[in-house]
């Protein structure tokens, strides 16, 4: 998934994949964060049985958080109030969960794993829409992706914007967090102190 394969270059990376999937009719996309979401994934395929894409990452992924049950619904990681949430999909929830521990002054954002991209159910938008400001963290280019599938599911009142892959740094083969680095996902504070997106 994403660029787990960096140093192999552009060729290796699945980066539009989400987006791609996401067009098929009826297909379930997951994309699990780390080790216990991906067996819960796996629980939840072998018990829906039908058209699916298990997007999984292949770089020693680390676990983030306890197992769950459930992966059909937004995953609290971190409760940060109602204000603000960083929500991601696949293991780019570590620089999400980074981000939000750099916060010092402030109070952190809530940090949010959505493994299930495709569908976003009825119950994922009303968890979602309790908070006022949204920032979507992905692995993936910036189209078609997590945010594209919260943007046409949410309200319009919800504050959005998101990180991205670039499409700028195609040439370039490294290390995964290297490639991360470059397109701009350091681990870097998202909010000003006005709590508006920088």
């Amino acid at each position: 998934a994403g660029m787990a394969y960096g140093n192999l270059g552009y060729s290796h990376h699945a980066i539009q994949d989400i987006a791609i999937l996401r067009t098929m009719p009826r297909i379930t996309v997951l994309s699990p964060a780390d080790p216990g979401e991906t067996r819960s994934c796996v629980r939840w395929l072998s018990s829906n049985p039908g058209p699916s894409y298990l997007r999984i990452g292949k770089a020693g992924e680390p676990d983030l958080h306890p197992p769950v049950d459930r992966i059909d619904i937004p995953i609290l990681i971190e409760d940060g109030g109602r204000e603000d949430a960083i929500v991601a999909c696949g293991s780019i929830l570590k620089i999400a969960l980074d981000w939000a521990n750099s916060f010092v002054s402030q109070q952190k954002p809530a940090v949010i794993s959505i493994p299930m991209v495709k569908p976003i159910t009825a119950v994922s938008i009303q968890l979602l829409t309790q908070y006022h400001r949204i920032i979507v963290l992905e692995e993936h280019v910036s189209e078609g992706g997590l945010y594209s599938a919260l943007a046409e599911s949410l309200p319009n009142y919800i504050k959005m914007n998101r990180y991205a892959l670039s499409d700028t740094n195609i040439h370039l083969a490294g290390s995964q967090k290297w490639l991360l680095d470059k397109s701009g996902m350091s681990e870097n504070p998202i909010f000003t102190k006005e709590r508006g997106f920088v």
